[in-house]
């Protein structure tokens, strides 16, 4: 997996030499596509076409990556407080912000994550996805998401069930439903 903290117009560069390395996965970082509008769109669809024709999934961008402390592996930005002693709580937030400002409570009250993943502007890996998985994950008793939309939504619905056939809890805070938090969420 490839950590891509590089400006947007390196990113595809940085893409093709972390595939020809043999990365499968990027966590992509940098600011600069959908969320800037029309050119950004269209600049977060090439990057998505040469993700696929080079056999690699991307997280984000415009996200803060991910943690797995079950497994000791960070590629993220998510704050030098984050704690590090595994737990069995999974934080999922398409908000890099969001995110950072919990791991920062959290280490604040010692509590422990099983991940903490960030998902920014989901090119190609969704909440839903990451819910999925977490939902089977070993180390995970309960999921904690913050969400302004959810995508894939009979993904998202199928891991639902799956968690309650499990006995796992998930805890969902949406937010962007009124003006305010739209024009939040967007911000």
């Amino acid at each position: 997996c490839a950590f891509l903290l590089t400006p947007q117009k390196a990113t595809a560069d940085a893409l093709r030499d972390a595939a020809a390395g043999g990365a499968k996965a990027a966590a992509v970082l940098s600011q600069g596509w959908a969320e800037e509008g029309p050119d950004g769109r269209r600049q977060q669809d090439q990057l998505v076409g040469l993700a696929e024709e080079l056999g690699v999934v991307l997280l984000g961008p415009n996200h803060l990556g991910f943690a797995n402390f079950a497994d000791g592996i960070a590629l993220c930005a998510l704050g030098l407080d984050m704690p590090i002693e595994p737990g069995p709580f999974a934080l999922v937030t398409q908000s890099g912000a969001v995110g950072s400002s919990l791991v920062g409570y959290a280490a604040r009250n010692d509590a422990r994550f099983s991940f903490v993943v960030t998902t920014g502007n989901e090119s190609m890996i969704t909440v839903a996805d990451v819910v999925r998985h977490l939902v089977e994950d070993e180390h995970t008793r309960s999921i904690g998401i913050f969400a302004e939309t959810i995508r894939k939504s009979d993904v998202f619905r199928a891991a639902a069930r799956r968690a309650a056939e499990l006995g796992k809890a998930i805890i969902i805070l949406k937010a962007g439903t009124s003006e305010l938090a739209a024009a939040t969420a967007k911000a």
